[in-house]
């Protein structure tokens, strides 16, 4: 159950998606400073500085949304109980900020020295590869074949097979993409019936697995509450 403060929480990432990126940045500044308590509950503390630095990411106050990852990977790091889901997520913010400052050598660098030290689900596999291939598309990717097989598997995409390591991890993650925001489009309808048959022809056409399995998961489940 949510504590109070959790619960304002909520209600401050609703309010702020429609206010400009700068406005948002000063609204969670304002929570902080009325909230003294924020950061006594991990958690809250977490969401909101992952919410921070994706604004400060977006109004190109790179460094300082870098350091805000920093710590998060170090308190997720401490944590008995690691999640690498969210630990994959934080450093995939610093790639981009890293990338969006031209500081490719490092990019690389930290790419590597992830993938060689964790064993991160596919899709986080997926981001940290692409930032590896655009940081230096010289990038021999032989020792991370295990990675891409698993990624082509579990995305479920036709594929050639006589692509090479690299052109084939681009288009995956293009296709990742792709796939992802269409079948992100199609959920926000709010039409019941005109959602099942925007699933449906999604389920139909999309050629990725992975989404089409997942838009017939939520189809399946549209279904069994209506009747």
């Amino acid at each position: 159950m949510m504590n109070k403060l959790q619960k304002e929480l909520i209600n401050l990432f609703r309010n702020i998606i429609s206010l400009s990126d700068q406005d948002a940045l000063e609204k969670i500044n304002e929570f902080k400073k009325l909230n003294s308590s924020w950061n006594d509950d991990s958690e809250t503390e977490e969401l909101l500085l992952h919410k921070e630095g994706l604004y400060l990411y977006r109004l190109n106050r790179l460094e300082e949304s870098i350091k805000i990852y920093k710590g998060l990977i170090q308190k997720e790091n401490n944590k008995k109980n690691t999640n690498f889901d969210i630990l994959g997520t934080h450093y995939i913010s610093i790639l981009k900020s890293l990338f969006a400052m031209g500081k490719l050598n490092l990019v690389n660098k930290l790419s590597n020295n992830i993938l060689k030290n964790y064993n991160f689900s596919w899709g986080t596999n997926l981001s940290i590869l692409t930032y590896l291939i655009k940081s230096n598309s010289g990038t021999n990717l032989h020792k991370y074949i295990n990675k891409i097989n698993e990624i082509e598997r579990n995305m479920g995409t036709p594929i050639n097979l006589h692509e090479n390591s690299n052109n084939k991890v681009l288009f995956l993650e293009k296709e990742f993409r792709r796939a992802n925001q269409e079948f992100s489009n199609i959920i926000f309808e709010k039409n019941q019936n005109l959602l099942k048959k925007k699933l449906e022809n999604y389920i139909k056409h999309e050629k990725v697995g992975f989404f089409r399995n997942q838009a017939q998961n939520y189809l399946n489940s549209l279904n069994r509450n209506s009747i």
